[in-house]
Formats: structure tokens, sequence, C-alpha cells
């Protein structure tokens, strides 16, 4: 799985959503340093938000993945966020998804870390989280193997 956007990898536990938990589930989060969201892997945008904010994905092989940019943002209401691709569509890794505005983000007080969530936990075997402390868009940022 690429990093759908560059810049500093969290874990899902050490992403403040509010709780003092952190994020549950099974996935990743980047701190973006750009407002652009490419494709984690070759798959079909599966739905989109109303809001924009939060995407779905599966990959060839049955990855079923939701990425969501910003804590908070389902309450723009889809202000700053543009799309470069239709429901149901075939993308390969690497194509630009979405671009956000990350200064209109911030300025509404709210959070734009990039999170990217495997939404059937129970089918991951194994996920590593060796990652490096930032990334660029593109770069593996984990290895996930799970039951078909």
């Amino acid at each position: 799985v690429l990093a759908p956007v560059s810049g500093q990898m969290l874990a899902l536990s050490d992403v403040d959503d509010g709780c003092s938990h952190g994020l549950p589930g099974v996935g990743f989060a980047i701190q973006p340093s750009d407002g652009r969201l490419y494709a984690p892997f070759d798959g079909t945008v599966r739905f989109t938000f109303s809001t924009k904010h939060t995407l779905g994905i599966v990959s060839e092989d049955g990855l079923e993945t939701m990425i969501r940019v910003g804590l908070g943002t389902v309450n723009l209401r889809g202000e700053g966020f543009t799309t470069y691709y239709q429901d149901g569509q075939l993308v390969h890794a690497g194509d630009l998804l979405m671009t956000f505005d990350r200064d209109l983000i911030k300025q509404s007080g709210y959070d734009d870390v990039v999170v990217t969530f495997f939404t059937q936990p129970g089918r991951i075997t194994d996920q590593t989280t060796d990652w490096p402390e930032t990334i660029q868009h593109g770069q593996a940022a984990t290895t996930v193997t799970f039951k078909a």
C-alpha cells in the first residue's frame, strides 16, 4: 500500500481524535505536507461521501480501504475539496484523486491528517508498521496480508 499523501507517518493510535485512545482499527495516518491525495494502489473507487472528505477504494485483490482527509472536516460540507475521479472508476497507483485546501481546514479549526483505514480488520492477518518518519506519496507505506 503506497502513501496517498506526502508527510509525517503516524500510527492510528497516535492520532488525536479528541479521545484519549487514538483511532481504533487497522491502518495508518499521515500528517500531510501538501494538499494532494493519490491512489494508494490499483483499484476501484467504490464511494465518496457527499462532503468529499472521505472515499472508499478496493484493490484489485479485494483489500477494502477508506481514506479520510482530516478530523472534523465533514463539517466543511465539501468546501475546499476537489475530486478528480468518478465513483466506480478504475484508478491506478499514483493517480491524483483529490486536492484539499489545508489552510481552509486549519483556519476552520480542524486537523488535516489523512487517515487510511482497512475496513475489514478481521481479514487482516498482518500489517507492517516499520514505516519511515516522513514519506513521499507513492512510496510504500505498509504491507498488508489479508484473507481473501
